[in-house]
């Protein structure tokens, strides 16, 4: 991966440095962006928007939008939510060559002094964290879901992304979630039986039970 990347263009600064620790060396670093569709009842064909932090994995949007005709605006108006929301900016973003990312989104990231990295084309694996992701959002919600509109999807995206973020444990990061990553949180101690014993197992629930997150937490403290 990283001759291709060399290849073209985006080889990480320094011979030293591996692309991985270029990409991922610290919270906001570099956000990915990327765009994928999903079918309604009524085959409509909504698009999302993703936004992932590539060192924490966190899904900082899930963004459903109505229809095929995405213009920049709306996926600069959608980029600048997470910016709002997260009260963070990246250093870098990266996404494919698609219309979507040009014209507003150039102009914006430019007035953020944000560096905008584009994908060569049909290199989706260079996005790689991102499009793990997208298959995940599939795999675990919207394989198991017919979905009507497009508000309902978005309902569902918000339980997955509330899941992702807080709930799921992530192996490429040591098991933690995304959001114990940024927050730099260690790696979870190894409980032997007798401390397990003392503990009850605690289960929150997201999109109607369809996705669950679970903690041990201290009988007398338990929710």
């Amino acid at each position: 991966m990283q001759k291709i990347l060399g290849d073209n263009g985006f080889g990480p600064p320094g011979g030293d440095r591996t692309w991985g620790a270029y990409t991922s060396a610290a919270k906001d670093a570099l956000w990915a962006l990327d765009f994928f569709v999903v079918r309604t009842l009524h085959g409509r064909l909504p698009q999302v928007m993703a936004i992932i932090d590539v060192h924490t994995r966190e899904l900082l949007g899930l963004r459903a939008y109505d229809g095929w005709d995405v213009d920049s605006k709306w996926t600069m108006q959608t980029l600048a939510t997470a910016l709002s929301e997260s009260k963070r900016r990246p250093t870098a973003v990266m996404h494919d060559r698609a219309p979507q990312f040009a014209g507003q989104v150039e102009r914006q990231l430019r007035v953020l002094e944000v560096d905008q990295g584009r994908l060569p084309p049909r290199l989706p694996a260079l996005n790689g964290v991102l499009e793990r992701t997208v298959k995940s959002v599939r795999f675990e919600l919207l394989d198991h879901i017919r979905i009507a509109t497009a508000e309902e999807l978005q309902w569902f995206l918000d339980e997955y992304r509330a899941h992702w973020n807080s709930e799921r444990c992530h192996q490429g990061i040591d098991g933690r979630t995304p959001a114990e990553r940024a927050e730099g949180v260690p790696v979870a101690e190894v409980l032997n039986l007798t401390e397990l014993r003392r503990r009850k197992l605690v289960r929150r629930s997201f999109a109607h039970g369809l996705l669950n997150g679970y903690t041990l937490e201290p009988v007398g403290e338990a929710a």
